[in-house]
């Protein structure tokens, strides 16, 4: 999109689902489904841009008076800078670079920084090391198991409706589940439509994301630092929930790389090794990264993110996290796309 242009009414194209992407993660905000897919500026997205100008005072006095539903350069620096906020470590000042090398499917060589571009805040980044004295890994994991907190609640509450509507249908309209966030998220990350018991797996679901939160309401204890470890986030005993908390292994292990990532990011591997930690059956079988379908994690496994079954889904750790996450958000953060045979994209 050429930087001097506004975005009106009527637009369409990648540069209005990064603008989608902005309003859904900062506001709570209703976007037309049809505009979404769509990757259209329609009256929906126009209204939520509309809200987030006026609760920020986004208004240009050199002709305006009040804010108006249009997306330019002052909407997009605050869009931008609001949603790097919400990826940087929000204890440092250090500086950050944009890396969307598993987005476009290109590689990135090591170091290589990114421009702060338009409407740059993409779908990942990388980051430079936080650097902040004092800090260690387990410090910065403790000050977000708020965070972590919330997203297994919204996880355990989701699947809480869907036992419900599972166990007593309406009779008007029994495949309403079906309709829900709830389930949309549950075949996303869980593929509960290939599952032949779904409440059975429902439960199980609950059941872990249970062990989850107890985990990560013990974090003053369980959360420790492995600064020798130079290569991983974090790491878990698998099961430890169900062991001696004193013992060193039945801990959550955080260790310097982590203080290189990005709030979410941090976040999702707080739940990613409480979930680990909640039961010894929840290992790796597939990554959601890169998009468009994820990729495979562990000795054996070829499957990717998107063709795991119900039971492969239920012992792979990424799928917690990312569950997790699209239920506190109430909308699918890896933000998947389709490659369309003339080369754009659309989203699913």
């Amino acid at each position: 999109m050429d930087n001097a242009a506004h975005v009106t009414l009527g637009a369409s194209g990648d540069h209005v689902v990064k603008i989608q992407i902005a309003l859904l993660t900062l506001e709570e905000v209703s976007i037309n489904p049809a505009e979404l897919s769509g990757r259209r500026y329609g009256s929906s997205t126009a209204d939520a841009v509309l809200s987030y100008k006026q609760k920020r005072n986004i208004i240009n006095f050199s002709y305006q008076t009040q804010a108006d539903n249009i997306v330019g350069k002052m909407t997009i620096s605050s869009m931008d800078r609001e949603m790097l906020e919400q990826e940087v470590p929000d204890d440092t000042g250090a500086g950050c670079f944009l890396d969307d090398s598993l987005i476009s499917g290109g590689a990135t060589g090591a170091g290589e920084r990114k421009g702060h571009a338009l409407l740059g805040f993409a779908i990942s980044a990388s980051f430079t090391p936080v650097t902040s004295a004092g800090l260690t890994p387990s410090d910065r994991a403790k000050g977000l198991k708020g965070d972590a907190a919330t997203w297994a609640a919204a996880a355990t509450n989701k699947l809480g409706l869907v036992a419900g509507l599972l166990a007593s249908p309406d009779p008007s309209d029994p495949d309403f589940v079906k309709r829900t966030t709830a389930w949309h998220g549950l075949e996303t990350h869980f593929h509960i439509s290939t599952h032949a018991n779904p409440a059975g797996l429902v439960a199980d679901l609950s059941k872990f994301y249970g062990f989850i939160e107890i985990t990560i309401s013990r974090a003053d204890t369980l959360f420790v630092d492995d600064l020798a470890n130079t290569t991983d986030f974090a790491y878990a005993f698998r099961g430890g929930f169900h062991t001696d908390p004193a013992k060193a292994q039945g801990q959550l292990h955080f260790c310097p790389e982590y203080l290189k990532l990005g709030k979410l990011m941090a976040t999702a591997v707080i739940v990613h090794e409480s979930s680990h930690y909640a039961d010894i059956t929840i290992d790796h079988f597939a990554s959601e990264l890169p998009p468009f379908a994820g990729s495979p994690v562990g000795a054996g496994h070829t499957k990717n993110y998107d063709q795991l079954n119900a039971d492969e889904a239920k012992q792979n750790a990424y799928s917690y996290a990312q569950f997790a996450l699209h239920m506190k958000l109430q909308f699918d953060k890896r933000l998947k796309f389709k490659k369309l045979p003339g080369g754009g994209l659309q989203t699913d």
